[in-house]
């Protein structure tokens, strides 16, 4: 028997087998349900093999059972288990800082004297994978972060078996964990380290927030900025989305929402039609020939005229000239 690998450098590939997927860019999967799968050396696998975990024992549920993305210096995994009890393993990928949180059942660790139960309520911070033995009875849907160590270490905070509560800082990264799945993926992208730096950050948040830093502090501004910005993100092409609606979302005054963005220069309602112009420019460079007005809609603007201003202000070009020089000039 043999296990599949896949990794795509351009657009979609469907397969069908006993559950319908679809391989993004960017993301490897190990497909297969029960005995159709068998150990394997493939890059995908490598370390799962390393940790002692049979690719036998793992699939078969949603999400696929493995889906990996590496954006900028972060990378993310989301990972589908049947029930399994495994030993003790070796450390993997030590210089690395995990983020594991529970999407759906619960994974039982236990080591160094020490048990942890993670369900959606209490996620985990430690450095590298392995080491402990783990088993879920029921089977996990795993969302995990790992960001190099270094980048966490020189901010001086503490890496090392910390169990962080799923509050609404988690809940609003591991939303923004799932959309960089699931976004089109194009490993060029001078986006990608900007995307990875905001998963950074956001993780430097909840270590911050563990570690009680003052609710009046930068650093609480920064992670509600952060927050912020994957709301904004993944709503931006909702005309209904403006600064009240972003702030009742989080839960916090829109004044306090205004405040952390004035704190860098700038302002909610500016960052919401910074995301939408986003979009708006990828869509006039897309392959697909659309109107102004249809651009204007599907990147959330209320109108052509709001597009057209963004665009002015930022590229100072037209709509015709801005569609014209893309893809043949550098613009400003």
């Amino acid at each position: 028997m043999s296990l599949s690998f896949m990794t795509l450098s351009s657009g979609w590939t469907k397969l069908e087998t006993t559950t319908r997927f679809a391989v993004r860019p960017g993301c490897w999967f190990v497909p297969g349900t029960g005995r159709q799968m068998a150990r394997a050396g493939s890059e995908a696998a490598t370390w799962l093999d390393e940790l002692g975990m049979d690719p036998l024992r793992i699939g078969g549920g949603r999400p696929p059972a493995i889906l990996e993305r590496r954006v900028g210096a972060v990378c993310i995994r989301r990972i589908s288990m049947s029930p399994f009890d495994k030993p003790s393993t070796p450390l993997v990928e030590p210089n690395d800082v995990f983020w594991t949180s529970v999407l759906a059942g619960s994974l039982k660790v236990e080591g160094r004297g020490a048990q942890m139960l993670l369900t959606r309520e209490v996620s985990t911070v430690r450095r590298g994978l392995g080491v402990s033995r783990s088993r879920t009875a029921a089977g996990a849907d795993l969302l995990s972060l790992a960001v190099p160590q270094d980048r966490i270490r020189d901010r001086g905070l503490k890496t090392e078996h910390l169990l962080l509560p799923v509050d609404a800082l988690a809940r609003s990264a591991q939303d923004y964990l799932l959309m960089l799945l699931r976004r089109r993926f194009d490993s060029a992208s001078p986006a990608n380290a900007s995307l990875g730096a905001a998963v950074e950050e956001m993780l430097v948040a909840m270590l911050m927030e563990q570690e009680g830093y003052r609710a009046d502090s930068a650093s609480v501004s920064g992670a509600l900025r952060l927050r912020a910005e994957a709301m904004i993100q993944s709503r931006c092409t909702d005309q209904e989305t403006g600064p009240q609606t972003v702030a009742d979302a989080l839960g916090v005054s829109l004044r306090s929402l205004q405040r952390a963005y004035a704190e860098a220069g700038t302002t909610v309602s500016a960052r919401i039609d910074g995301h939408r112009r986003a979009k708006a420019e990828q869509l006039m460079r897309g392959s697909a020939r659309m109107s102004f007005d249809e651009v204007a809609a599907k990147a959330g603007f209320r109108s052509t005229y709001q597009l057209r201003r963004v665009i002015q202000q930022t590229h100072g070009v037209s709509l015709r000239e801005f569609r014209h020089h893309t893809g043949s000039a550098h613009l400003p």
